[in-house]
């Protein structure tokens, strides 16, 4: 939250400015251009921990169809 303006309140997790951020360095063709995957909407897609575990690191990122990913 501390990436938004006072003012500002994006409708979609994708419009934070933190987490377009993180994933900037990801082509599109991972992320849209990935029928498994579709957008940066659906997190547990890559972050294998985070529904169970809450878990969002960079570590445990398995993009399907791709594997591992390192930034």
């Amino acid at each position: 939250m501390r990436s938004l303006a006072a003012d500002e309140a994006p409708l979609r997790i994708t419009e934070v400015p933190y987490i377009k951020h993180k994933h900037e360095e990801i082509p599109a063709r991972l992320i849209k251009g990935n029928p498994k995957v579709r957008s940066l909407s659906y997190c547990t897609k890559c972050h294998q921990e985070a529904r169970d575990k809450g878990i969002f690191d960079d570590d445990t990122v398995l993009i399907p169809g791709h594997g591992r990913w390192d930034d």
